[in-house]
């Protein structure tokens, strides 16, 4: 393939573990010699504190339909339907204007909640392929989940559910080990017909392709689990050395840095649970009394915007002080990625990934990437 003819239009919702993947690809991409537009959301494209300067990298936006970034939060359905609806039309008309300006798109991927991109590239006759940032395990469960034929989608929810799913080639999991927002339980569970909606889109794919954040000896007994579909291992999609080629969605505290530095090489527990994520109070004091028993320095990230932060953050630093340890954690409502990186050797390499986001992937998937 000439990559000089190409012009992709990589699209990624405004979170922070969707943008910074979907800007590593765009990097490599370029590198090749192709030109790339990354699209997100009108409200995310705002929030994006420092823009990646990449020669041949353009950015562009579609709606979510909340353009003012205050959907309602009491129908999470609704903006969902709203999503799809206002997104398809608008990432539509993107791709025409791109065309009009002689950028006309050649390929698009697409990433996580956003699987009716694909049907608006089908409808222009643009190939397409979906980027999953997820584990590949992750997808296998989704594959399983959602698939057209014995869904574990209806077992699950129709009719008794059983004790323990088994996968081809995976150990079995339990109902409490999958990715959470897949249970009937789950306050997020709004979101499952989208991710339903992205197995049936590579399912009537002739074609369907997937771009893995993975490599193949990383995940091999995953990567087999999937069945049917173009499988492409790119990963990892991170840069080892701080880049030019990430963005941080809030500002980050420089109260770290010296605290950081302070410490013993491979010493700190790095803790944090994203930009979507928010905890409740009991889940983080859990952490909180997990962290102080460890006896490890550790920095923990918690957003301003996250329930009960400030109590934590008192309360931590009482028992700090109540056993003498105040030195031992830092909480911070923010922290670059890029420095962290740069800080990488402070960090203790098994602990740094201990603990990630809930719904990636269950204990066991967990367990089986450390």
């Amino acid at each position: 393939m000439n990559m000089n003819n190409h012009h992709f239009l990589l699209m990624s919702c405004a979170a922070q573990g969707h943008i910074n993947p979907t800007l590593q690809l765009a990097k490599r991409l370029i590198h090749g010699g192709a030109r790339v537009t990354f699209a997100t959301t009108v409200c995310g494209l705002k929030k994006i504190k420092t823009f990646p300067s990449l020669e041949n990298l353009s950015y562009a936006t579609f709606s979510d339909g909340f353009d003012d970034g205050n959907p309602p939060i009491n129908d999470p359905q609704h903006i969902m339907f709203e999503f799809k609806r206002v997104g398809s039309q608008t990432l539509n008309n993107l791709i025409i204007n791109l065309s009009n300006e002689n950028r006309k798109v050649t390929f698009l991927v697409y990433t996580i909640l956003l699987p009716w991109a694909a049907d608006v590239a089908r409808d222009l006759n643009i190939p397409s392929a979906f980027l999953s940032i997820q584990s590949t395990a992750a997808l296998a469960i989704y594959q399983n989940y959602f698939n057209g034929h014995d869904s574990m989608y209806d077992n699950v929810y129709k009719n008794s559910p059983p004790s323990t799913i088994e996968l081809k080639g995976l150990p079995p999991f339990a109902l409490m080990e999958l990715p959470s927002f897949l249970l009937p339980t789950s306050p997020h569970n709004s979101v499952i017909p989208t991710f339903q909606e992205h197995i049936q889109t590579l399912e009537k794919d002739p074609n369907p392709r997937v771009l893995l954040n993975t490599f193949d000896a990383l995940e091999k007994e995953a990567i087999q689990a999937v069945v049917n579909i173009n499988l492409i291992p790119i990963g990892p999609l991170v840069d080892l050395v701080p880049s030019a080629s990430l963005c941080d969605l809030f500002e980050s505290s420089k109260d770290y840095h010296h605290w950081l530095n302070s410490k013993p090489k491979n010493s700190v527990v790095y803790v944090s649970f994203g930009s979507l994520v928010a905890l409740q109070r009991k889940e983080m004091e859990e952490i909180m009394h997990g962290l102080v028993e460890s006896g490890r320095p550790f920095l923990w990230v918690i957003r301003s915007s996250e329930n009960g932060g400030l109590e934590i953050e008192d309360t931590m630093k009482n028992k700090l002080k109540e056993e003498g340890q105040e030195g031992q954690g830092l909480i911070v409502p923010w922290c670059s990625q890029a420095f962290h990186w740069n800080c990488e050797d402070k960090m203790d390499d098994q602990m740094l990934v201990a603990l990630v986001h809930r719904s990636q992937a269950g204990k066991k998937i967990r367990n089986h990437s450390l």
